[in-house]
């Protein structure tokens, strides 16, 4: 074993900034000595890291090495929106929004019952977390209680899986929050909602998307007043709630071939138009897919175990398709005028 401990002078030219003081290192390289800090560090349940902002230190990011506390983030954090913690190495950076959005989970995880009490690494995970995330989670609390929202905070309502309120053509609709995006430009900002709804196309039922779009604004805003925002803040959550699952329940009925008496709007889709419409109807969105040659949508199936579909059962699926197919035009006559491209 040597007797001489070697050191390094490295100097900080200050190229990229404010000039920092010289430091001395047991490595000749930048590269060794950042090594040697990750070996040593490897076996931390928490790797913390701190810069140098506004006069003091402030977290740039964390990673959970610790297998307990990992385990309780992967149950906390399953099927948040394009979150790989693997492939992010288990690495969280602010405003950390997939740990705010399921902070209750976290925190009933962690805190324990009395079937299973809480252990040791919840107890410092927690402990660990609460000042970390505490301006972000208070924020949100406070956004609750006045019902009021700043643009850069909108992220913190719009939770993916949350039930949210949204209007297509002017009628009142519950959708589901997929994901959400900022998009930052010189000219202005905005944030994009992508939303997830129960739609039906002629085969089978599934989950359609569509986007809506929330425009800079400065100061607070009423959340009420945004494009689309979450059902809890409705002044009738569960009112609204029951009025939807009726009427989902009428639009379910209504799959497959009908006749019915038709008197409110139309809609025209080649061109945002509405129109009145009094008399009979034939609701038949398998013939409407077919007759006007479009493709039907691919909807994303109910159950993500359906999302794995065998060979086989894309011959059946086929097989039904051109049955039905067959079907229609042995029975349907395009001179009739009832396909057209209006939907009611």
């Amino acid at each position: 074993m040597s007797i001489t401990t070697k050191l390094y002078k490295h100097v900080c030219d200050g190229y990229r900034g404010k000039p920092c003081p010289n430091r001395w290192s047991k490595f000749p390289s930048h590269d060794e000595d950042q090594a040697d800090l990750e070996a040593a560090t490897s076996t931390d349940p928490i790797v913390h890291r701190h810069v140098f902002r506004d006069n003091k230190w402030k977290t740039e990011s964390f990673t959970v090495q610790s297998p307990d506390m990992r385990a309780l983030l992967k149950t906390a954090l399953a099927g948040y929106q394009d979150l790989d913690l693997e492939l992010e190495d288990w690495t969280f950076e602010p405003p950390f929004m997939p740990i705010v959005h399921r902070w209750d989970k976290l925190r009933s995880l962690c805190e324990g019952n009395d079937d299973k009490p809480t252990t040791e690494p919840a107890t410092q995970l927690m402990n660990f977390l609460r000042p970390i995330l505490a301006p972000q989670v208070d924020s949100l609390a406070n956004t609750r209680k006045t019902g009021n929202v700043r643009f850069e905070d909108l992220w913190q309502i719009f939770a993916p899986h949350e039930f949210v309120v949204t209007s297509f053509y002017d009628v009142e609709a519950v959708c589901r929050v997929a994901k959400y995006k900022l998009t930052e430009s010189f000219s202005s900002s905005y944030w994009t909602i992508t939303l997830e709804y129960l739609d039906w196309n002629g085969h089978r039922c599934g989950y359609a998307t569509t986007e809506v779009v929330i425009s800079h604004f400065t100061g607070h805003r009423r959340v009420v007043s945004l494009p689309v925002y979450p059902l809890s803040f409705h002044s009738d959550a569960t009112g609204m709630r029951k009025r939807i699952l009726e009427r989902g329940r009428v639009f379910e009925s209504l799959r497959g071939y009908h006749f019915r008496a038709c008197s409110g709007t139309k809609i025209l889709l080649k061109k945002p138009e509405a129109r009145p419409v009094n008399g009979r109807v034939i609701i038949d969105a398998f013939a409407y897919y077919l007759t006007n040659d479009i493709v039907k949508p691919d909807l994303i199936p109910l159950d993500p175990v359906d999302i794995k579909v065998t060979e086989d059962a894309k011959v059946t699926k086929k097989n039904v398709e051109e049955d039905e197919e067959e079907y229609y035009d042995e029975h349907y006559d395009e001179e009739d005028d009832y396909y057209g491209e209006e939907g009611c």
